[in-house]
């Protein structure tokens, strides 16, 4: 039997995930919290005490200085505030969704990756003071009882990494089930979510996942489960009761794209009922151009390179409009025909002209697109 290379990372999870933490710097401030001390307790000679941040070690001059963030972990705390909207892009529309940042750094590897660039941090960061999280949660929800809440953990990091250590999906998941004006959202490219499968969510978690196709994942995204494990997993987590996501982000065009996406969403129609989908988001690879430089020095085997790209509204790097129309229509096209027209599909940072040609959706606005998803919930 044939092993997809990317699922060798680990039979165990959390084992796996702390063989490869290299070091894990706690500050001062952090120490005493519950998230520390396991780390202390597992790390053993690999967790450090520091003083303050200039007692990190620096990696600038490391052959892979991304792949050494990713190994090394600091403890630190969050300070307010603990609830941040997605950070967007300027002239595209956002879907008014609500991110909680509790790590930043992924200890996945994705070529496509904007956190490469986009941290500026020494390594990656855990922040231990969940308590405070769940107060800010609990004083919004219970402050605004009419006001709907989307809110996600999976913006700035993989939601699973470390899960099982720090526990917290588990304590969203309790705390979400409590409120009927709020839905959590798990996102990510693992497959390993048996912690999560007899916890009592109340119907008030999404778990989603990232997906892509076998050629971009074993290509692109180093680390991250293969799509048959990722859609085993959907399938056990709709066994658990979970409502379920999917996120088609990035779409990559590449000859042969129409054909491998298409059996993607047919895939997802053999695994999963289409009426226990939320919601399904796409968008096409977009990047900041300093991100280029990371592509050719650490993935030298990428492919992405070979795309048609302008400068976007935002600056970022972006297929040609009528490429991005291309690969929306068709895709839409092929969820309606496998999963049926009542699953909700969206841009993701995106134009309203975008909406427009590919949707056939006038005058969208971040106003309707928020409304819309409020309404799945």
């Amino acid at each position: 039997m044939t092993t997809n290379k990317n699922d060798e990372f680990h039979t165990s999870k959390l084992d796996c995930e702390l063989n490869s933490i290299e070091y894990a710097y706690a500050l001062p401030d952090a120490l005493g919290y519950d998230i520390t001390e396991r780390f202390r307790k597992y790390l053993g000679s690999r967790f450090i005490n520091i003083n303050s941040t200039e007692d990190l070690p620096y990696f600038g001059n490391d052959e892979d200085p991304i792949l050494k963030k990713k190994r090394n972990i600091l403890l630190c705390l969050k300070h307010s505030p603990y609830l941040e909207p997605c950070p967007g892009t300027k002239n595209y529309l956002c879907c008014g969704y609500k991110i909680m940042s509790i790590v930043e750094g992924c200890h996945m590897d994705c070529s496509y990756c904007i956190l490469q660039g986009y941290l500026n941090a020494p390594m990656t960061r855990v922040h231990v003071n969940i308590k405070d999280y769940e107060n800010a949660l609990n004083n919004a929800f219970m402050s605004n009882p009419d006001k709907s809440y989307r809110i996600g953990t999976g913006e700035l990091a993989d939601s699973l990494f470390l899960d099982e250590l720090t526990g917290v999906s588990e304590r969203m998941i309790h705390l979400f089930s409590n409120y009927n004006n709020s839905i959590f959202e798990i996102k990510t490219k693992d497959h390993r979510i048996e912690h999560l499968l007899n916890l009592d969510h109340n119907r008030r978690t999404i778990i989603s996942w990232s997906l892509n196709t076998p050629r971009i994942i074993n290509l692109e995204e180093r680390r991250t489960s293969s799509l048959k494990k990722r859609l085993e997993a959907a399938a056990a987590a709709e066994q658990a009761g979970y409502k379920l996501g999917f996120h088609f982000d990035p779409l990559i065009d590449y000859s042969g794209w129409e054909k491998d996406y298409e059996e993607v969403v047919k895939r997802i129609s053999k695994q999963v009922n289409p009426e226990n989908i939320c919601w399904i988001s796409l968008g096409c690879l977009r990047f900041p151009p300093l991100l280029w430089p990371y592509i050719r020095n650490r993935f030298p085997s990428s492919k992405l390179y070979l795309g048609e790209f302008i400068r976007g509204l935002d600056g970022k790097t972006r297929y040609f409009k009528t490429i991005r129309t291309h690969m929306y229509s068709a895709m839409k096209k092929w969820i309606q025909e496998y999963l049926g027209k009542n699953v909700f599909v969206y841009l993701c940072m995106e134009s309203e002209l975008e909406w427009q040609n590919a949707f056939d959706i006038n005058a969208c606005t971040m106003e309707k697109i928020s409304s819309c998803l409020d309404n799945r919930i």
